[in-house]
C-alpha cells in the first residue's frame, strides 16, 4: 500500500488518514513526519542519551540532591529500575560542566572473581580515589601546577605512586572516560599516555611541570598519605586551588551488576560506604 495523496494539514487533523499513512510508512519516514531528526527511542540507557539536557524534567527533589556546591551534603536516591536514578545522575554530570565542583561518576566496578563478601569500604574508596586523582591531575594540566605548594606537589607524587603503579592502560582509559568534566585539553593530555602507566609516573609528573630535582627530593623524603578519609580531605583541599569548591562523587548503578540482582544484595554491595557516617559527612 502506498501513502494516500493527502494534504499535510488534513493528515495532521484527521486521525483516520493518519492511521492509514502510519500503516503504509516505514519507521524512519514516520519519525520524520512527526518532526523528529533522529530516533528518540534508539537508546534505552540514560547514560547514552545525547539530548537528555534538552528534555530532562526535574523531579521535585532535584534541588535537594544537587545541593549547594559550596557546602554539599550527601544524598541517597532510592527507586526501582527505570525510576529515573541514572537520568538524575546524568543531569548532575551535565550541570557540572558549568559549575564550581569536580564531578566524578563512580559507575564502573571491577568485580570479576569477587563475591559480595569481598566488597569492602577499602574496595570502594580506592576506586573512588583513583578517579578523583584523574580529575585532580586534569585540573593541574588545565590551570598549571604552579598553583600547588611544594607540600601539595609532594602529595601528588605520593598519590601517583600509590594509585598508578599497578594500573593498566584499559583501566586508565576507563577511569579517564568516567571523569565527565575534564576539559578537552586535559582529556587530550591524559590520552597521550598509551603505554603501561606504572612505568611512566615520573614522566607524567614531569609533563605536569614538576621538575626532576623536586621529584628526586620527594623520592628521598618518602612520606605517606594516611588513611582513606585523610586522602579524600587532601584531594578536596587541592581542588580548591583550582577554583573548585567541592567534589561530587555520583555512585550508580548498584542494582545492575552480576552480584546485585536483588534489593538486599544491592544494599550489601554499597553498605560499606553508605553506612560510613564519617565519610558521608566529610567537608567539601
Amino acid at each position: 500500500m502506498r501513502r494516500p495523496s493527502v494534504d499535510d494539514s488534513k493528515a495532521s487533523s484527521d486521525p483516520r488518514i493518519f492511521c492509514v499513512w502510519l500503516q503504509s510508512s516505514d519507521y524512519a519516514s514516520f519519525l520524520q513526519h512527526l518532526g523528529f531528526r533522529s530516533d528518540p527511542f534508539a537508546k534505552t540507557n540514560e547514560d547514552e542519551e545525547d539530548l537528555l539536557d534538552a528534555y530532562f524534567i526535574q523531579p521535585p527533589f532535584y534541588s535537594a540532591v544537587f545541593g549547594d556546591p559550596a557546602s554539599p551534603r550527601s544524598a541517597v536516591v532510592f527507586a526501582p529500575r527505570g525510576g529515573g536514578k541514572t537520568a538524575l545522575k546524568r543531569k548532575i554530570e551535565l550541570a557540572s560542566k558549568d559549575a564550581s565542583f569536580l564531578c566524578v561518576p563512580y559507575n564502573t566496578f571491577a568485580i570479576e572473581g569477587l563475591r559480595l563478601s569481598d566488597i569492602s569500604r577499602e574496595y570502594h574508596l580506592r576506586n573512588i580515589l583513583r578517579l578523583l586523582l584523574i580529575g585532580v591531575i586534569g585540573e593541574c594540566e588545565e590551570y598549571g601546577i604552579g598553583r600547588l605548594a611544594t607540600r601539595e606537589r609532594h602529595y601528588l607524587y605520593l598519590f601517583c605512586q600509590n594509585y598508578f603503579s599497578q594500573i593498566d592502560q584499559s583501566e586508565l582509559k576507563q577511569a579517564i572516560n568516567a571523569v565527565k568534566n575534564l576539559s578537552d585539553k586535559a582529556r587530550d593530555w591524559w590520552n597521550r599516555f598509551t603505554g603501561p602507566v606504572g612505568l611512566a609516573i615520573n614522566a607524567l609528573l614531569s609533563r605536569l611541570g614538576i621538575k626532576s630535582t623536586e621529584i628526586q627530593k620527594f623520592e628521598q623524603e618518602v612520606g605517606t598519605l594516611g588513611a582513606y578519609h585523610e586522602q579524600l580531605r587532601i584531594l578536596a583541599d587541592i581542588v580548591q586551588r583550582f577554583d573548585k569548591t567541592s567534589i561530587y562523587v555520583l555512585v550508580d548503578p548498584v542494582d545492575e551488576l552480576a552480584l546485585t540482582q536483588t534489593g538486599p544484595s544491592s544494599f550489601t554491595f554499597i553498605a560499606p560506604i553508605l553506612t560510613d557516617l564519617h565519610l558521608l559527612e566529610l567537608p567539601h
